[in-house]
């Protein structure tokens, strides 16, 4: 399962078993820092 976190490329990771009703496990996943994007080319909307 992915989750949002709010930031640009970031998602926290949760591995679930839905038969047994228990997470398994969890990671924050940033691409950013994986793929050496700094994310400077953005900006907010609103």
């Amino acid at each position: 399962m992915l989750i949002g976190t709010g930031r640009f490329n970031v998602r926290l990771v949760s591995v679930v078993d839905l038969q047994a009703q228990t997470v398994l496990g969890h990671f924050l996943l940033d691409l950013n820092e994986a793929y050496s994007v700094s994310g400077a080319h953005l900006r907010t909307v609103g």
